[in-house]
């Protein structure tokens, strides 16, 4: 295998999709929501968290918006993290209303890391992988009682 081959394999298997449902997964568990909140905010967070951001981004990949996989032309990632942070704040502002407390700060804290992205696409071109793959980590070393720091090994490879 290749040098080339294996960092695009790092890259999809550590990619927004593989992120957004272990970190939904874990902070829905790990976050002492109640079973009943579990049960209302999974199907909307995957809907909103999820499923419309990667329906987006396969659209504007589709009608040519968007020229690869990887958005390198940093002109085309405004669109793509413009409604990234509008889906975090607005799952945001679900959780503020049906979730805990908790929960709502680490949601707070994703929708100021997609916001902040964003900006500073608007003026430079920065990895959103990095930023997903650091986020992720401290993420789920925080919920999880920092047992997964070796985790930060792979962020050279992304």
């Amino acid at each position: 295998m290749s040098l080339e081959l294996f960092a695009k394999a790092i890259s999809r298997l550590f990619d927004f999709p593989i992120w957004a449902t272990v970190l939904l997964v874990v902070a829905l568990f790990n976050t002492g929501l109640s079973a009943g909140q579990i049960k209302i905010l999974a199907p909307v967070l995957l809907v909103v968290d999820l499923i419309s951001p990667i329906a987006i981004f396969v659209l504007l990949l589709r009608n040519g918006a968007v020229s690869d996989i990887d958005v390198t032309i940093r002109s085309q990632r405004y669109r793509i993290f413009g409604y990234a942070s509008l889906a975090s704040l607005l799952s945001t502002i679900v959780i503020y209303f049906l979730g805990n407390y908790y929960f709502f700060v680490l949601s707070a804290a994703g929708f100021l890391v997609t916001f902040t992205l964003f900006l500073i696409t608007l003026k430079w071109k920065i990895s959103g992988h990095m930023i997903i793959n650091c986020t992720g980590i401290f993420i789920i070393n925080h919920l999880l009682g920092w047992q997964y720091t070796w985790l930060f090994l792979i962020v050279p490879f992304v």
